[in-house]
């Protein structure tokens, strides 16, 4: 995985240019999107945040109607974890066809690149594990989709997180669109 950091050593910077031009322009893998991120001016960071704003619009139109907006978390129900490769290096099979496993972030982008709050709830579960639904908000709502998950976990009881795992009741909701989902 490409990343930018701080403390990237210059040369290193420039390899990972020199790789990001090689690939075609037409190329829109999520690898290759990442690793121009890496890399990005400021001028074309500034070109990336207007069309981010725009999603960002977007978004407040369609939550004029909508409370919540509910979709997968990810591409794949949860599975069993092995750490024993570098997530870099790691592969998943998704309709039978092998993916990058940081593939799995496509769906957490939805709320992430807008920054809208979102939150994961288990709805039920296959060989053992959850499987999950995502529940964004509105941006600044971010009690909006925790109190829509605890309406919905309050009719669905088919997934019981183990003891050490369970997050004690919180205080009352009271203000705004989340308070008016608990009634």
């Amino acid at each position: 995985m490409l990343s930018y950091r701080r403390d990237l050593p210059d040369d290193r910077l420039e390899e990972i240019r020199a790789l990001v031009e090689k690939i075609p322009a037409d190329d829109q893998r999520l690898v290759a999107e990442l690793a121009r991120g890496a890399v990005m001016s400021h001028r074309e960071w500034l070109r990336a945040d207007f069309t981010r704003q725009g999603l960002k619009h977007q978004w407040s139109v369609l939550f004029r109607d909508f409370d919540v907006i509910i979709c997968p978390p990810a591409a794949t129900p949860a599975f069993r974890h092995d750490p024993s490769t570098p997530q870099e290096a790691r592969t998943m099979a998704i309709g039978g066809k092998e993916f990058p496993y940081l593939y799995q972030l496509v769906w957490a982008e939805l709320a992430t690149t807008c920054g809208l709050p979102a939150t994961v709830i288990p709805i039920g579960v296959t060989d053992g594990l959850p499987i999950g639904v995502q529940i964004i908000g509105p941006e600044y709502e971010d009690l909006t989709p925790l109190a829509f998950a605890r309406a919905v976990g309050a009719r669905i009881r088919r997934f019981h997180a183990p003891a050490r795992l369970r997050i004690p009741a919180e205080r009352p909701v009271t203000e705004g669109r989340a308070a008016s989902l608990r009634r």
